[in-house]
């Protein structure tokens, strides 16, 4: 005989993937909500309230290369890592279940040094190139300062990704 499963049981155990991607949109919604606001056009007031930041997307939105750079090779990492651990598995004993341990945190440390490098690098490339980026793409001073600031900041939101991709992987959020 099958239990029935109760809802109170998945909204606990699922509250934190819940938690976890509202935060993720709240932080999207309110980059959207801080371009609004500080639209040059706005400050000067000669706006309208809601309007496209091309000043300010042209930075942030090319900053975002960080994070795919570090999300491509955080999925390369982690993709077979249940068969490569199942392969861990088999050639263990019951003596030797440490070896889980000590393999999960290479693991982890090898994903995460990976992923600063990898982020570290286009951050480095976007904050050194950011001038002749904005001559290329035309964008203004402003856009140069945002890209640094956002390439910066997206260095630290790969490692957040990191430990949340690796906390998932091992379900203990």
């Amino acid at each position: 005989k099958t239990l029935g499963s109760k809802f109170s049981v998945q909204l606990w155990e699922t509250l934190p993937h819940f938690l976890f991607g509202m935060s993720y949109f709240a932080m999207l919604f309110s980059d959207r909500i801080i371009s609004w606001r500080y639209h040059p056009e706005i400050i000067s007031g000669n706006g309208q309230i809601i309007e496209f930041n091309s000043a300010y997307h042209m930075g942030a939105d090319l900053a975002l290369l960080v994070i795919l750079s570090a999300s491509m090779l955080q999925y390369v990492i982690m993709a077979p890592i249940h068969i490569r651990l199942n392969n861990v598995i088999l050639r263990l004993t019951v003596t030797e279940s440490g070896k889980i341990d000590s393999y999960l945190k290479k693991q982890y440390q090898t994903l995460l040094i990976l992923s600063v490098i990898a982020s570290v690098g286009v951050c480095a490339v976007l904050v050194f190139f950011a001038p002749q980026i904005k001559t290329h793409l035309g964008g203004t001073e402003k856009s140069v300062q945002i890209l640094r600031f956002a390439a910066i900041s997206n260095v630290f939101l790969s490692i957040f990704a990191t430990n949340g991709i690796f906390a998932m992987f091992l379900n203990k959020i």
